[in-house]
């Protein structure tokens, strides 16, 4: 049985349906959820399985088209794209 540790992209590890891969993309949603953004706010995980993220629940409103919500998702973009795929990590 897997034990939580992380695991290398490619890896097969041993669940209870059975045999599963690992993916980048399921590591690396995991290390962008834990990084700590300046611009935005993101859920806090709750809890992790071998399949599934539980992410606490964060209202939301509709964006609007003012310069301040226009100068907020910039920045937001801004500091997302400064990362690289390899720095997420």
């Amino acid at each position: 049985m897997h034990d939580g540790t992380a695991t290398e992209p490619g890896t097969l590890v041993e669940t209870s349906a059975g045999l599963r891969e690992v993916t980048r993309a399921q590591r690396l949603e995991a290390a962008l959820l834990s990084r700590p953004w300046k611009s935005f706010r993101v859920p806090d995980t709750l809890a992790t399985g071998e399949d599934f993220l539980l992410l606490e629940y964060v209202p939301h409103g509709v964006v609007l088209g003012s310069r301040k919500h226009a100068a907020a998702i910039g920045r937001a973009l801004a500091e997302i794209h400064t990362l690289s795929f390899e720095q997420a990590f």
